[in-house]
């Protein structure tokens, strides 16, 4: 019983790290435990405070730092295939396209918050595409305890226990120029 509990006691402490743009793989070099990568592609205005209406979150479904009715919604993600947020009615049976990408919106389910789960096989498609560099693009990593800020990471939330795919901030804040 021991064991489990210090199992449970190293999970139950997760922080969130993010790093402007697609981060490097040697960026988390710098980083301890990290226990998921998330890469979140928006098209908008840099202006904004949250760079888009809505967020393409790549995400591995087996994240163990997902709440679990997550993880399970995300099963069904496949590359083509995205599951778009329940915030978000009038995406049903939709797509997202790019040039020579489309990626068919299949099922939605309560994500936690305005996000579009992608697998990573898309969002390097996306980041591929023609027109691609009008894309705003930041990773997150989870990791677990309290870290200090590494150089080029900023911790943008501390102490969780789970980790949905929106961000806190993935709304529109006073003076949002979107």
């Amino acid at each position: 019983m021991l064991f489990m509990r210090c199992i449970q006691d190293t999970i139950a402490r997760l922080s969130v790290l993010e790093w402007p743009g697609a981060a490097p793989d040697h960026a988390f070099d710098l980083l301890e435990s990290v226990l998921s990568r998330r890469l979140h592609i928006a098209a908008g205005n840099r202006r904004s405070c949250c760079g888009a209406a809505v967020d393409l979150v790549a995400a591995d479904p087996a994240d163990p730092t997902l709440p679990g009715h997550v993880r399970t919604a995300l099963r069904t993600l496949t590359p083509g295939r995205a599951v778009g947020s329940t915030g978000f009615p009038e995406l049903a049976s939709g797509w997202i396209a790019m040039p020579g990408v489309d990626i068919r919106i299949g099922t939605h389910a309560d994500l936690g918050g305005p996000v579009i789960a992608i697998t990573f096989d898309d969002a390097v498609a996306l980041l591929s595409a023609t027109g691609a560099e009008h894309l705003i693009v930041r990773t997150t990593a989870v990791v677990a305890g309290t870290p200090d800020s590494p150089p080029g990471w900023d911790v943008v939330r501390t102490d969780v226990t789970t980790v949905p795919l929106a961000r806190e901030s993935d709304c529109h804040h006073g003076g949002c120029a979107a």
